[in-house]
């Protein structure tokens, strides 16, 4: 055991930040194929964070598509947000609004979806889908480009009265 802790110490010891266990952990984690892309400077913490709000809504809308069961447990909520479900709803609805024309905007969205929602590698993505690892780079790259305008732009189209006349609309 000590000499399997020595080991760990003697592999990490060039590291100036967190224990030598944290990092040996951390290495023996599969990390997915956007992190990857960001950690080779292929993406900036930008487009990685774009990405994941992207596969967050996408998983989202899969979510809705699924049967689900109900809860009869009684739910407390004492918390002194007012209005906390109505801007979530505004905010889900600016973002589904973005990822639909995001996606429609897409000249091949199959790709890209597969890299950014299915976790595929780009050459992976490439392979599936007959297109060059150049390619499906280039359309990555793109396609995370394009998000920031058209979610800034669903949000300055939706507001509060726009959500309003929607839920108005469904009752």
């Amino acid at each position: 055991m000590r000499k399997e802790q020595h080991a760990i110490a003697n592999r990490w010891d060039h590291k100036r930040h967190g224990t030598a266990q944290t990092h040996e952990h951390a290495s023996r984690q599969l990390q997915g194929s956007l992190h990857m892309l960001y950690v080779r400077g292929v993406i900036d913490q930008f487009e990685l964070a774009d990405a994941d709000v992207i596969a967050g809504i996408a998983a989202k809308i899969g979510a809705e598509l699924t049967i689900r069961t109900v809860s009869l447990e009684t739910r407390v909520d004492a918390s002194p947000r007012a209005g906390g479900a109505f801007y979530e709803a505004l905010g889900w609805v600016r973002a589904e609004m973005a990822y639909g024309r995001w996606r429609a905007a897409l000249p091949q969205a199959q790709p890209v979806l597969a890299m950014i929602v299915g976790d595929m590698g780009i050459s992976a993505a490439a392979a599936r889908h007959n297109i060059s690892p150049r390619r499906a780079r280039r359309m990555l790259l793109e396609a995370l480009d394009m998000w920031p305008n058209f979610y800034a732009d669903a949000v300055k189209r939706v507001d509060a009265g726009d959500l309003a006349a929607m839920h108005a609309g469904l009752l």
